[in-house]
């Protein structure tokens, strides 16, 4: 499948502009600009009789060794797409364009496809060498320029783009030094997304950024492994996000996250810490237009849940052992903390990690063993906001049939069973907060849980300690 005409006309176009000026620079004659010129337009019709490339006046400067044409225009008649440049700048040597910079960029498709318009796109230090024959090149082949990208930079300034779907635009995109298909840095700002219709009426971002971003298996047998390895990324950072919904009049808000201390063993990640901040969610939003949802928050004296996160893992490849971190609050409402410890085969868990074994299948985690676990609730007034309304006013009645089921569950193991009942009886009543600890004596083989829930040894065989409050 081929690319736009247009759009791959104009991508060569500029290029033989920028190798243009090299002999611009050398000889400064008007003849020589209009020599590449006619060579652009002998390009475009190379791909199809319809193609038309339009322009104003070009102008050299023999100093800085730049040229410039004015009021670019290029249309594909057939496909009713055009693509114009209110002025399009380049400077460069014979193998390289060192700045190229296109002022009020507007691409126009056939009717019901988008429109994109852009203040001004830059792009330096481009080995003019990659683009050969660019406007032959199919998708699939795109894929593969991309994997070998090499580019100091490439700005775009003020973009939107307008379809029936929605409308997005842009305030700045950017990506920098990338290195065969590297991307050292890439930064977006200003981020609004309208929808006409659906459920979400809007979403946007203040910034979001990405160090270390490898194309390099986008659309090879390595995507699978790529996209759990996070394509190579050393650090990510969203900031200022907002949702807002089109059944209620409320916007979610996320003031930061960041994954960030990434650290890899063979392509695969082996530690991590992920943070986020500020995540507000109204509770009319989480509930929209759900009746029952609507009546329950109705009665909560608090009108929205502000989150923060920090969770920390770290894997080593070389013993298995497995390390899992999670610390998660709600403001006003509730914290939760987890420590998890599991070990495993290393060659399996390098596995896993390639994607070469699902998780979910028979020869996932069942091999796993727990070496220690440890859950913590805090309850502020989550639970007992959830408690009362579940309760129906009697919250006696209702932590004493929830203390009976959970002993049943565990009838087989008369030990666990008492401990479990006092535990739920107690965290229903007093909706304080509960604890679970795992400490086994030994590592214990996840796969060998229902055998000892069947034969009633869980409690023991896992060493479980269950509290509540």
């Amino acid at each position: 499948m081929k690319l736009s005409h247009v759009a791959l006309v104009a991508v060569g176009a500029f290029c033989i502009v920028a190798g243009g000026v090299y002999f611009y620079a050398r000889d400064a004659g008007q003849k020589q600009a209009l020599n590449v010129l006619a060579q652009i337009e002998a390009e475009a019709k190379a791909l199809g009789e319809d193609i038309r490339i339009d322009h104003g006046e070009v102008t050299v400067d023999v100093l800085s060794g730049a040229a410039t044409v004015q009021n670019l225009t290029v249309t594909y008649t057939q496909m009713a797409e055009s693509l114009t440049a209110e002025s399009v700048t380049v400077q460069a040597n014979e193998t390289s364009l060192e700045k190229g910079t296109a002022e009020k960029v507007v691409y126009k498709a056939s009717a019901g496809k988008p429109t994109f318009a852009f203040e001004r796109v830059t792009l330096s230090d481009f080995d003019l060498t990659q683009a050969r024959n660019f406007e032959k090149i199919s998708s699939d082949e795109l894929l593969a320029f991309l994997r070998k990208l090499t580019v100091g930079e490439l700005a775009v300034e003020n973009a939107t783009i307008q379809a029936r779907e929605g409308e997005i635009s842009v305030a700045e995109f950017r990506i920098e030094d990338t290195q065969s298909g590297v991307i050292d840095k890439g930064t977006v700002r200003g981020v609004q997304v309208k929808f006409p219709s659906g459920p979400t009426k809007e979403f946007g971002l203040d910034g979001f950024s990405v160090r270390n971003l490898d194309l390099g298996s986008v659309g090879t047998d390595k995507q699978d492994q790529s996209l759990l390895d996070v394509m190579g990324v050393k650090e990510l950072v969203v900031s200022g996000g907002y949702l807002a919904a089109s059944d209620v009049d409320e916007t979610a808000k996320l003031a930061l996250f960041e994954i960030k201390d990434i650290r890899r063993d063979d392509g695969i990640i082996i530690a991590s810490r992920a943070l986020m901040d500020g995540l507000d969610i109204p509770l009319r939003f989480l509930a929209g237009k759900n009746p029952v949802l609507t009546a329950l928050v109705s009665d909560i004296d608090l009108d929205t849940m502000s989150l923060k996160m920090e969770a920390v893992g770290d894997l080593d490849l070389k013993s298995g052992i497995l390390k899992q971190d999670l610390d998660l609050s709600a403001a006003g409402m509730g914290r939760i903390g987890l420590a998890l410890v599991m070990s495993g085969d290393p060659e399996r868990l390098r596995k896993i990690a390639k994607g070469e074994i699902e998780i979910a299948s028979d020869q996932g985690l069942e091999d796993m063993k727990i070496v220690d676990l440890s859950l913590k609730y805090d309850d502020v007034k989550l639970a007992d906001w959830i408690i009362d309304a579940l309760s129906a006013g009697d919250r006696k009645a209702f932590a004493e049939r929830l203390a009976l089921s959970a002993g049943m569950a565990m009838e087989k193991d008369e030990k666990m069973a008492t401990q479990l009942r006092r535990a739920v009886q107690a965290f229903v009543t007093d909706a304080g907060g509960f604890e679970i600890a795992v400490h086994p004596s030994e590592p214990f083989v996840v796969g060998n849980v229902g055998t000892a829930l069947k034969r009633g040894t869980l409690g023991e065989d896992l060493g479980i300690d269950v509290s509540g409050r």
